[in-house]
């Protein structure tokens, strides 16, 4: 996320949505296909926000390689019924993996800052 807009790349089974999304619109890729136009369904919230509200926060590994963190929250903040524990790796000041599993999920999104400080529109085919 940089400012209003977003890039992100969701890998679920064998296939690989990437979406963007900006001010001027919502895009779609799936795999390596074409890029397609979508409505958005608003504004970009900031995406750990939420993150903030937790019971508890300890470090379970630092080194110079990073350090990982086990934070505790109550299982609303997830759509649980049980509390659930979010671990978190950070390496050189920046998230790079968050996990956690619930009843309902397992969640293991990799972060990656991306090459430049802009995220650009893609043209769309359709």
């Amino acid at each position: 996320v940089i400012g209003t807009s977003a890039q992100m790349e969701v890998t679920s089974g064998e296939g690989t949505a990437t979406y963007v999304i900006t001010p001027e619109g919502s895009w779609i890729r799936v795999d390596d296909g074409e890029w397609r136009e979508v409505e958005s369904s608003g504004p970009i919230e900031p995406p750990l926000e939420d993150l903030a509200s937790l019971n508890s926060l300890t470090i379970i590994q630092s080194s110079d390689d990073g350090i990982s963190v086990l934070a505790a929250y109550d299982g609303a903040e997830f759509n649980s019924e049980n509390p659930v524990d979010l671990q978190l790796r950070f390496v050189d000041g920046l998230l790079v993996s968050a996990s956690y599993a619930t009843a309902d999920a397992s969640v293991s999104p990799i972060f990656a800052p991306l090459d430049g400080a802009t995220i650009e529109n893609p043209t769309a085919n359709s």
